[in-house]
């Protein structure tokens, strides 16, 4: 909860967070960089079909390195930078496996939608505790980046006017 000189914001930690993340890693992504994988990563693809190859394609006209392997396996060499967590590309390699999979659909642009994807896999979770110092850096980040929904659309924070409060409390008519 955020009280403000006339309102009081009821803040969801977990949409204002994959908010900022979205937003940080929006504003560092350049559309063109590369991040070569130290070690690439060989996934299994289940339900491999004639849409496969042309879906790894497509990944691959959107900036990432995947070569096709003997079998049902692919190797991802490079992806978008902006998609690394610190060095850590598993989150990437999650959606690209649902997207090849069938479990997502995406028609255009898979880099913002790993954008959004990843970012909401990063943020705090439901029900996580969170310190007080984590939660006034969130609030600050909030309101700089002036954040009113998740980067899925959702409503990041629902309001209480002073007046609205005073009506409840019956001070006002």
């Amino acid at each position: 909860m955020v009280e403000t000189q006339e309102k009081l914001l009821l803040v969801d930690q977990h949409a204002a967070a994959e908010s900022i993340i979205y937003r940080k890693k929006k504003e560092k992504h350049s559309g063109k960089n590369r991040e070569k994988l130290l070690i690439p990563a060989i996934i299994e693809i289940t339900g491999w079909d004639n849409g496969t190859e042309e879906k790894i394609k497509f990944l691959n006209n959107n900036n990432f390195i995947i070569d096709i392997n003997e079998g049902s396996t692919i190797t991802v060499r490079e992806i978008p930078e902006v998609l690394l967590l610190k060095k850590d590309y598993s989150i990437a390699c999650e959606i690209i496996t649902e997207f090849l999979e069938g479990k997502t659909d995406i028609k255009t642009n898979i880099t913002e939608y790993i954008l959004i994807e990843s970012s909401c896999k990063e943020a705090i979770k439901k029900g996580y505790k969170i310190s007080l110092l984590e939660m006034a850096e969130i609030i600050d980040e909030y309101f700089k980046f002036g954040i009113t929904n998740c980067p899925h659309g959702r409503p990041a924070h629902f309001e209480m006017t002073k007046e609205s409060l005073e009506k409840v409390f019956q001070r006002k008519k």
